[in-house]
């Protein structure tokens, strides 16, 4: 007959081997929430494109397209770290997205949860901002800005939390957008700022476990730029002025990703840290 001191002792090691299979499991499971549902992007849309900048070997990505109606995530625990997309939505459309509030609240829980990392690109920088107490509107010229711009890091904090030696002066991305944090919410730390933008990069929550970036760094310029945002921004909507349309057109000579993916596998490492 088992005794009870050995009954427990299973007991004890068949739960310890749970929480270890548990938090293997999470360790590399991470989930994508895309905030836009324009079937523009088809073929290849934002899953894929932050997929292909961030996954590391023997990851497991979740995508959760809550324009389309799906549920957030009910546990957080379950993912090691969360991407939320861009989106022709903006802060100011909040009253009529079904999911504005649901996604607030779903940030403000993973900012206290020191465990989870988050990120947010472009319209994901904007609603971080916007749900931890930070401010949103407009660009400060409230024009729309399209082009490839050079961020420029704060060298100590982009050193610090990013952990490397010797940053770039300047990573050359493309940037599209209408809409900027104005103001950054309380326990933000700046990392970098452009031209057009003062808060392109930065970090925030109690924990630093939030990353948010203006731009757009899992972009490619034919795909994402020349055959989808230039047609409808620019030559439907005639949001650029003849002037503007010049300077994006120059700042496209010559790009490339490289700038881009050394910042996507700095997200990705923070991520997965």
């Amino acid at each position: 007959m088992i005794s009870n001191q050995l009954i427990v002792i299973l007991f004890i090691i068949t739960n310890t081997l749970n929480l270890i299979q548990s938090l293997q499991m999470k360790s590399n499971r991470f989930c994508i929430i895309n905030c836009e549902n324009s079937k523009t992007w088809s073929p290849i849309f934002f899953e894929e494109m932050f997929i292909k900048l961030l996954s590391q070997p023997d990851d497991e990505w979740t995508a959760i397209n809550v324009a389309n109606g799906d549920a957030l995530p009910h546990d957080l625990i379950e993912y090691k770290g969360v991407v939320i997309t861009g989106s022709h939505f903006n802060c100011r459309d909040k009253e009529s997205i079904p999911w504005f509030d649901n996604l607030c609240e779903f940030i403000r829980l993973a900012s206290t949860k020191e465990q989870i990392r988050l990120y947010g690109g472009c319209f994901g920088c904007q609603i971080i901002a916007y749900a931890l107490g930070g401010i949103v509107d407009y660009n400060p010229n409230k024009r729309f800005i399209l082009k490839a711009e050079t961020v420029v890091p704060n060298h100590s904090n982009f050193v610090n939390t990013f952990n490397i030696e010797n940053p770039l002066d300047g990573y050359k991305v493309l940037v599209s957008h209408g809409d900027c944090v104005k103001v950054l919410p309380e326990h933000s730390v700046l990392l970098a700022s452009s031209v057009s933008c003062s808060h392109e990069i930065y970090v925030t929550g109690k924990y630093k476990n939030i990353l948010a970036f203006q731009s757009h760094p899992e972009f490619e310029l034919q795909y994402a730029i020349k055959d989808r945002i230039w047609p409808r921004v620019v030559e439907d909507k005639k949001r650029l002025s003849a002037e503007e349309i010049t300077v994006a057109l120059e700042s496209f000579k010559g790009f490339n990703n490289d700038d881009a993916n050394k910042l996507g596998e700095l997200i990705s490492n923070f991520l997965h840290k």
